[in-house]
C-alpha cells in the first residue's frame, strides 16, 4: 500500500544523534541493549501476542520505526507510518527475531547473548531498515511458570538506556494485555490521519537552555570550572554480580555515590599500569569520562519519550604518592573528588558543552534500575503475572576508548567491561579489568577501615 508522501515524517539528526551515528560505523559500535529475563504463571504468550505489542509501541514511539536517510549532506530519520493495523504488524515482524532454548538452559542462553551482543561483529542493527530489533526467545517443554528472554536492540543516536527502561516497561505492560492490546492497535488507525498521532521527538540540542542570558559573573565562574577539571593526566563482562548491601552502606556513610566509588576504583586500579614511578612526590591526577542522562536538568519534557538525553562530562581525581591500589582511605578521599567535580560542573553554565578526553575508561553508570524496570507486571483480569528474574543493560565496545557499564538491580551491582581490541591489548585490557573488579570487592564491599 503506498503512502503519500504529505505522511511521511522526517528530520534533520541533531548534533548529538550525528555525534553517535558517524562514530557508529558498519559495525554498530556503541549500539545499546537490554537483556531481560522473565516468567509468566498465565496462558503462554504466542508470536502473535507479541507482534501486536512491539506493532504499537512503534507507533507510540516512531523513531523505533524510522530509517535513515542520508541523500542529503545532513542525515534524517524517516518515518513512513503505516496506513492500517495489518500493514503496522506485518512491518513489525520484520524486525523481531522469534527463538527458543531449552529447559534449564536460561542462565546458559543468557550468558551467551551477552557475550555476543557486546561485540561488534553479531546482530548490528540496519538502521536503513528500522533502528529497533527485537529478539524472542521462549523455553521449549517448560511447565507453568513459562520462561522467556527479551531483548531490544538499537542504535545510539535513537537510544539512551532510559529508552531502552521504557521501551521493555511499556512492552511488558501491552503483552500482560493481549486482547486489550489488539483493540488499542486497531483503534490507533480510527479518527485522527496519523500524521497528527505520531511525532518525532526534538533533538537534543533543541531544548537546551539559552546560555545567552547568562551573566558574565556566571560565565567565568562556568570557565573557572571547566579549567580546574583539565588536569595532568596519568598516562567483557566479568562475573559475578557484586552485592550491594554492604557497599551501599559504606558509601552513605562517606557521603558518596557508587558511581563515585566506581569511578575512584578506576583510578586506584590504574596505579600499576600507571607510567609515573611509585616514587615520585608528586600527585597523580586521573581524569574520566561519565555519560550523564540530562532528563532532569533541561526544562520539563515528555519523560517517556524514545530518543538520546545523554551528555558526557569529565571529572578528576588527584592521588597522593604512594598510594596502592587497596588504599581504603585515599579510595574515599578520591570518590569524594569525584563528587566535588560532578557538582561543579552541573553548577556551570556551560555544563551541556564542556567535554575532555579521559585518561580512564569511561563510566556510565545508571544508579539503581529497580524504579526504572518493576520486577511484577499483573495482567489486568488478576489472571496472570509477568515476573522480572533479571535484567542486563549495556552497550556494544565503542572505537576509541574502554568503557565501564554499572547498575544495580534487584540487590547486585553489576559491571559491562568492554574495550576496542584494535586500540588497546587484550592482555593489558583483562588485567585492568579484573583488578579493578578486585578493587571494588576488597576496598568497597569485604575490607574494614582502620
Amino acid at each position: 500500500m503506498s503512502v503519500p508522501p504529505s505522511l511521511t515524517l522526517t528530520r534533520p539528526l541533531g548534533p548529538t544523534e550525528q555525534f553517535y551515528y558517524e562514530g557508529r560505523g558498519s559495525r554498530g559500535t556503541a549500539d545499546p541493549f537490554i537483556i531481560v529475563s522473565f516468567e509468566w504463571t498465565s496462558k503462554p504468550f504466542t508470536t502473535n501476542d507479541v507482534a501486536h505489542a512491539w506493532a504499537l509501541l512503534r507507533l507510540h514511539h516512531p523513531l523505533l520505526a524510522s530509517s535513515i536517510s542520508s541523500a542529503d549532506l545532513t542525515p534524517a530519520f524517516v518515518f513512513v507510518p503505516p496506513l492500517t493495523a495489518a500493514d503496522a504488524l506485518e512491518r513489525a515482524r520484520l524486525s523481531i527475531d522469534f527463538s527458543a532454548f531449552d529447559v534449564g538452559e536460561c542462565e546458559s542462553t543468557l550468558s551467551a547473548l551477552r557475550a555476543r551482543l557486546a561485540d561488534v561483529d553479531h546482530d548490528v542493527v540496519d538502521m536503513h531498515a528500522s533502528a529497533g530489533a527485537l529478539t524472542w526467545l521462549a523455553e521449549i517443554g517448560s511447565a507453568q511458570p513459562a520462561q522467556y528472554i527479551l531483548v531490544v536492540r538499537s542504535t545510539h543516536f535513537v537510544c539512551d538506556a532510559q529508552s531502552m527502561f521504557t521501551i521493555a516497561r511499556e512492552l511488558f505492560a501491552l503483552l500482560v494485555d493481549p486482547e486489550g492490546t489488539r483493540e488499542k492497535l486497531q483503534r490507533f488507525f480510527v479518527g485522527m490521519p496519523l500524521a497528527k498521532t505520531c511525532k518525532l521527538p526534538s533533538p537534543l540540542e533543541d531544548i537546551y537552555p539559552d546560555y545567552t542570558t547568562t551573566s558574565v559573573d556566571d560565565q567565568q565562574k562556568g570557565m573557572e570550572v571547566f579549567s580546574a577539571q583539565l588536569g595532568a593526566l596519568a598516562g567483557g563482562w566479568l562475573p559475578p554480580a557484586l552485592l550491594m548491601k554492604k557497599l551501599v552502606k559504606r558509601c552513605k556513610a562517606h557521603g558518596i555515590t557508587v558511581t563515585q566509588f566506581i569511578c575512584a576504583a578506576e583510578a586506584l586500579t590504574a596505579l600499576p599500569f600507571s607510567a609515573e614511578p611509585s616514587s615520585s612526590t608528586d600527585d597523580l591526577c586521573f581524569s574520566i569520562s561519565l555519560a550523564a542522562d540530562l532528563r532532569a536538568r533541561l526544562p520539563p519534557i515528555d519523560t517517556g519519550e524514545i530518543t538520546v538525553r545523554v551528555t558526557l562530562f569529565s571529572t578528576s581525581m588527584r592521588l597522593p604518592p604512594g598510594t596502592t591500589p587497596y588504599s581504603a582511605a585515599a579510595a574515599w578521599d578520591a570518590a569524594c573528588q569525584c563528587g566535588v567535580g560532578r557538582d561543579a560542573y552541573f553548577g556551570s553554565p556551560y555544563v551541556l558543552t564542556m567535554l575532555s578526553a579521559p585518561s580512564l575508561p569511561g563510566l556510565s553508570s545508571l544508579g539503581n534500575c529497580d524504579a526504572y524496570l518493576p520486577a511484577r507486571y499483573a495482567a489486568p483480569n488478576g489472571l496472570g503475572e509477568l515476573r522480572v528474574h533479571d535484567m542486563a543493560i549495556a552497550a556494544r565496545a565503542t572505537a576509541a576508548i574502554p568503557v565501564v557499564h554499572a547498575w544495580t538491580y534487584a540487590g547486585r551491582l553489576n559491571l559491562c567491561l568492554t574495550h576496542n581490541a584494535a586500540h588497546a591489548d587484550r592482555g593489558l585490557m583483562d588485567a585492568y579489568f579484573r583488578s579493578l573488579v578486585d578493587v571494588i570487592t576488597q576496598v568497597g564491599v569485604c575490607e574494614e577501615e582502620s
